[in-house]
């Protein structure tokens, strides 16, 4: 195989993995959002402190999502919590939540969720 074309090739399977989703790719959070890209990882990169929410913080909205906060914290003085979902296959690990009332939300209509965190207060 010549060097043009072993240059495409690979130039080739780079566009095809970069376009598939949850493929290699990691989406980096460190404010409140909905996280809306089914098969994706969100990966927080910082705490986040939110006094003012009026929703959930972080609202799981597609399926096959993975919330991984790193140990970083998800806290608010707000009635409102920290993660909600009612999606299916929610993973949520290392997460450090102190809500004023909920930490994580989730509707047993769509098992499975997978939680490992930590609330506080």
């Amino acid at each position: 195989m010549g060097k043009g074309v072993l240059l495409t090739v690979v130039s080739l399977y780079a566009m095809l993995v970069l376009a598939m989703p949850g493929v290699l790719a990691l989406i980096e959070v460190d404010s409140c959002q909905d996280l809306d890209v089914a098969g994706e990882t969100y990966e927080m990169n910082a705490s986040i402190t939110n006094n003012s929410v009026v929703i959930a913080c972080m609202d799981i909205a597609a399926p096959n999502i993975t919330l991984d906060c790193r140990g970083y914290y998800i806290k608010s003085d707000d009635a409102f919590s920290g993660v909600y979902s009612n999606q299916l296959n929610t993973t949520i690990r290392n997460c450090n939540i102190s809500m004023y009332k909920y930490s994580f939300l989730g509707s047993l209509a769509y098992p499975p969720v997978t939680a490992r965190f930590h609330a506080i207060g």
